[in-house]
């Protein structure tokens, strides 16, 4: 049996309007520079598969359900990296206007296994995309030194697991 670690629980205060940050988090169709510049692909509706792709659709990074969302104050999904065999997590985001008309989020994550790759990589992989919905809702976008992080993993995609390969991830496979 897996043991199940403590709730994984990171937060920020962002500068920026409830709505602003809302309209980051849970963006399609269009690429979200806080989450390497992947692109959500998938309706917001609960019940409903989501994938967080590259731009062309061929590989997938991590896939989910969407379990609860109630705009812009709670966001519940399932989460699941797409690279390893890890069974899937639950995230919450939760996010609350502060007097200042800044934005207080925090992220949960759950049900996490202790062993595994995903709970491995979560530790820095979190603050890392909080730092940068910081930098895209006060500045507009992630800082340089990202934006060519970004074009490099890019072009080396190519190395990556066949099971992040979009149809694979979508067949079940």
């Amino acid at each position: 049996m897996n043991e199940v670690a403590p709730d994984k629980v990171f937060s920020i205060e962002i500068e920026a309007p409830i709505e602003r940050v809302w309209e980051e988090i849970t963006k399609t169709e269009r690429a979200n520079k806080p989450m390497f510049n992947t692109y959500r692909r998938g309706p917001m509706t609960p019940g409903s598969t989501f994938y967080c792709e590259d731009k062309g659709g061929k590989r997938v990074f991590t896939t989910g359900e969407v379990v609860e969302i109630d705009p812009p104050h709670r966001l519940v999904e399932t989460f699941r990296f797409t690279w390893y065999d890890d069974k899937p997590t639950l995230v919450t985001w939760e996010l609350s206007a502060t007097s200042s008309g800044a934005t207080k989020v925090v992220l949960t994550h759950a049900q996490l296994d202790p062993a595994s790759k995903t709970f491995r990589d979560i530790q820095k992989g979190w603050p890392t995309i909080l730092g940068l919905l910081k930098n895209v809702c006060e500045d507009g976008n992630v800082p340089i030194g990202t934006r060519m992080k970004y074009v490099m993993m890019g072009s080396m995609s190519f190395v990556l697991p066949k099971q992040t390969l979009a149809t694979n991830v979508k067949a079940g496979g």
